[in-house]
């Protein structure tokens, strides 16, 4: 029985697809070919490709980086992962024997095993494995231009970086990225609310669809939570009465993996998730903070860049039609799980701690169709744009925004033509 037949897997057919494609190129020329995926913490990727590397029916190799500090240790891995493969690739026993001396030898060891007949690699967790050695990426190019790409092998590393995040290696490279002149770049976003609705199964309706979307974020783990409860309210219900259940712990941990000890950043989060309708103006961002001021002020502006530019946790939108600088700009967080874990689950931890769930469960009765109705807002700004491409009735429409004053008119959806009118 294989994984894929034990662990519930649902959606990504593109995904799958696109994978599968690269899968095929390699084995009609012969030739190798590198990928890397990345995307935020818990989106799945792992469980991806494992799925794929079960329906591509190559011989593959899986290995995933240990979180250790001990190079040994990740050579050793190289060992420990040729043992798992249910197709190995060739002469595994005798390749994979001992642990190879370094990261030049993987390699060496990859060339002579995939030299034969197509095959896939895939390198996970690769940028644990990239903090032991800093130059791995160059040493990975050098062996991927002299040896792996003339040999039919897939080669697709996972979490080469988190999204957002520099390279060393490549601020140290004479021409950039060592790997960008061979790599194709692939990023997996969570599940959509079609795949949702794919996990619920028959009884699924729009409704439940979109709850569990908005409810999860899309997250593959909190997706199967909602499909094994067979309703995303009874999920929510549920994780409320365990302040350790994936939906009270998993949040504060994307927060921890991805923003660290920036103390600032994390104020920057709260104050924008417990905004009742998860818009906050840069004043109320600020007026949450513990400092005031231009301290403050300044504290706001660097963490909302790390939270924008940087992690992309964090979305701005101004007014339709409004200057790119009008101070009417307003953020949400991207991840409507992480919204809805600031505005339901922290608020009540420490009542779910006592033994008192029953007032999380009612603040999320009186809250979740406000919230929701909030929340919803840019996914339905997400499908208007898609049906701009096949409506009719759309095709003069080139943006999609919302608009709002100071006044409290609003908005949620207005279209804008070739001059930006409305």
């Amino acid at each position: 029985m294989t994984v894929s037949q034990r662990v519930p897997f649902y959606g990504r057919a593109a995904a799958l697809h696109e994978l599968l494609g690269h899968a095929g190129a390699v084995r009609d020329a012969g030739e190798g070919r590198l990928l890397t995926i990345d995307g935020r913490r818990q989106v799945g990727k792992s469980r991806l490709l494992t799925e794929f590397v079960e329906r591509s029916r190559l011989p593959y190799l899986y290995y995933t980086a240990p979180n250790s500090p001990s190079p040994a240790r990740h050579l050793q891995s190289w060992v420990d992962a040729s043992v798992h493969s249910t197709r190995p690739l060739p002469d595994s026993d005798t390749l994979w024997a001992k642990p190879p001396r370094d990261w030049a030898d993987v390699f060496g060891r990859l060339a002579i095993a995939a030299r034969g007949a197509p095959s896939v690699v895939v390198l996970d967790e690769f940028g644990l494995a990239c903090a032991t050695v800093p130059d791995l990426e160059a040493i990975l190019a050098t062996h991927w231009q002299r040896h792996l790409r003339g040999c039919p092998l897939l080669l697709v590393l996972i979490g080469r970086r988190p999204l957002g995040a520099a390279s060393t290696t490549s601020a140290r490279h004479p021409t950039g990225d060592p790997l960008a002149a061979y790599a194709h770049p692939m990023t997996l976003p969570p599940l959509n609310p079609a795949e949702c609705a794919h996990a619920l199964g028959s009884g699924a309706t729009a409704v439940k669809a979109f709850d569990t979307y908005l409810l999860t974020g899309g997250s593959p783990r909190l997706v199967a939570g909602c499909a094994e409860a067979g309703d995303p309210m009874e999920f929510a219900r549920a994780g409320l009465h365990d302040e350790n259940s994936d939906l009270a712990v998993m949040a504060p941990r994307f927060v921890a993996a991805e923003v660290g000890e920036s103390a600032s950043a994390r104020l920057v989060l709260a104050a924008i998730g417990s905004d009742g309708r998860g818009l906050a103006s840069f004043s109320r961002i600020v007026s949450q903070l513990p400092t005031s001021g231009v301290t403050a002020q300044t504290a706001t502006t660097r963490a909302l860049r790390l939270l924008t530019e940087g992690k992309q946790i964090v979305a701005l939108e101004a007014p339709f039609g409004a200057p790119a600088n009008t101070k009417l700009r307003r953020y949400y967080l991207g991840d409507s799980y992480l919204s809805f874990w600031y505005s339901f689950v922290q608020p009540r931890l420490g009542d779910i701690a006592r033994g008192r769930p029953d007032i999380a469960v009612s603040a999320l009765g009186t809250g979740w169709a406000s919230w929701r109705a909030a929340a919803i807002r840019p996914i339905v700004q997400q499908a208007l744009r898609r049906l701009t491409l096949t409506m009719p009735e759309l095709a003069r429409v080139e943006t999609v925004g919302a608009w709002w004053n100071r006044e409290g008119y609003e908005y949620d959806a207005v279209f804008g033509g070739a001059k930006g009118h409305s």
